[in-house]
């Protein structure tokens, strides 16, 4: 799946390689494409960091992708999976789009992308997201998008969205990849 492109309307999903990661950790390194104001920033450089420590095989779609603005082929953001399902069938997204390209809908539409690939993945019966308590533009997308508060402290509030089963993706996965029953 290197170089692997999904799309949404605006948005382009580039599943980013153990190169590209390697590229985003290390600062001095600038990645060989177009990017706006404040990408990539340090949470971008942390998730890519996490994704180097599972070491993904390239086929995995449990990954980190890259958010390009298909208009003008500039990297906005990130958005992606910490890690596989867990045993409970949960698995934890993060995302960020940079400051040159907030408020124009783009987190909204990249979560969107990244629910229907849970969706279509058997064995996926959760999708799990925190975010800080005061970033007000992020409790907003999250929430917009079907994600309820499963619980919160002083900083952070944690959410869950319940994915819905397609019985015939279901059907047609391996007994260790269905979803467990609820």
């Amino acid at each position: 799946m290197t170089g692997a492109d999904y799309h949404s309307t605006r948005l382009l999903f580039r599943r980013v390689t153990t190169d590209e990661a390697l590229a985003l950790v290390q600062e001095r390194i600038r990645l060989d494409a177009p990017s706006v104001p404040g990408y990539p920033d340090e949470g971008t450089r942390f998730f890519a960091l996490r994704m180097l420590e599972r070491d993904p095989d390239d086929r995995d779609v449990f990954a980190m992708y890259r958010v390009v603005e298909k208009a003008t082929g500039a990297a906005i953001g990130h958005i992606g999976f910490h890690g596989a399902p867990d045993s409970n069938a949960a698995v934890r997204i993060g995302y960020a789009i940079a400051s040159g390209a907030r408020r124009q809908g783009y987190a909204g539409e990249a979560l969107e992308w990244i629910l229907g690939l849970a969706r279509a993945h058997p064995g996926v019966r959760a999708v799990h997201a925190d975010t800080k308590a005061h970033n007000v533009a992020s409790v907003r997308v999250l929430e917009s998008h079907g994600f309820e508060v499963m619980r919160r402290d002083v900083e952070d509030v944690f959410y869950e969205a319940t994915v819905a089963i397609d019985p015939a993706v279901d059907a047609e996965a391996s007994p260790e990849h269905r979803c467990p029953a609820p």
